[in-house]
């Protein structure tokens, strides 16, 4: 697309009003996609645009974006782009063209580069609170944390536990949140034809004090079901996400999107991908 290959998709991010899918890369490379969706099926990702993310050449700007999570958000009727990144943790504004906008100030603890478990188990997951504003959770819990609490998101003020699918072991790719105000999460644990995936929702506004949230399962993704290495997700709405695997920049191994739709009662999902 625009010379620029899709592959290593790691984030996704959906604008309603425009009817735009925006896609980051590993690389910090931006894709733009038109979705086409009759009677709940995925029919097509059609892409429409790419750009290699511009940065400035600023003191303390990294030399490689290792761009891992995004999400979206309006401002003053503007959308803004919000890209995690991992070796260096940080949150980049762009906008919809790839243009650097600059950074947003982090919660305190998750500034030190030290302090998480791992170099690339730093920022992943990404979202837009409508209340508190940017939420962050690295893939793994903080050293110091307790991992028998599941994953903690952060925000600005607040901060909230959600149970671990396997705690101590399973990663938070990607989340969102929904119309209603709660969390989608994305979580992968396992390796190789172990690996699973699950997506997983929680209403945040009954989360809180020392007991992690639960977590209500909507689709579980093992090797059989049709597991892949997905690591991004968004929310389209009408208790629907899409979900995006990376490909590792293998040329024969495919990017697979995969829509899942959920009953609002029962949680039981319905899949369609391409």
């Amino acid at each position: 697309v625009d010379g620029i290959r899709v592959a290593e998709l790691s984030g996704l991010a959906w604008d309603a009003d425009a009817g735009m899918l925006y896609a980051i890369a590993d690389s910090g490379s931006l894709f733009r996609f038109r979705l086409r969706v009759a009677d709940g099926v995925l029919q097509a990702v059609e892409p429409v645009s790419a750009v290699a993310l511009q940065r400035s050449t600023g003191q303390g700007k990294p030399r490689r974006l290792d761009a891992e999570g995004l999400a979206l958000r309006q401002v003053r009727g503007q959308v803004e782009l919000l890209v995690a990144t991992e070796g260096r943790p940080a949150v980049w504004r762009f906008g919809p063209g790839g243009e650097a906008l600059g950074q947003l100030a982090l919660p305190p603890e998750l500034v030190d580069p030290t302090r998480y478990a791992e170099r690339n188990t730093m920022l992943e997951a990404v979202a837009v609170h409508p209340q508190h504003g940017l939420v962050l959770s690295p893939e793994l819990p903080l050293q110091g944390d307790d991992v028998a609490q599941g994953h903690r998101l952060r925000a600005a003020h607040h901060h909230w536990q959600i149970e671990a699918l396997d705690p101590g072991r399973s990663r938070l790719k990607a989340m969102d949140i929904t119309a209603g105000g709660e969390l989608l999460a994305l979580e992968r644990s396992g390796s190789g034809k172990r690996r699973v995936s699950a997506v997983r929702l929680a209403k945040l506004a009954h989360c809180g004090g020392p007991t992690p949230c639960s977590m209500r399962t909507l689709a579980l993704l093992d090797q059989d079901s049709g597991a892949e290495n997905f690591e991004g997700m968004t929310t389209l709405g009408q208790r629907q996400a899409l979900l995006v695997s990376d490909n590792r920049g293998g040329k024969k191994r495919e990017t697979v999107f995969l829509l899942l739709q959920w009953d609002a009662e029962r949680g039981q999902p319905e899949k369609s991908g391409r």
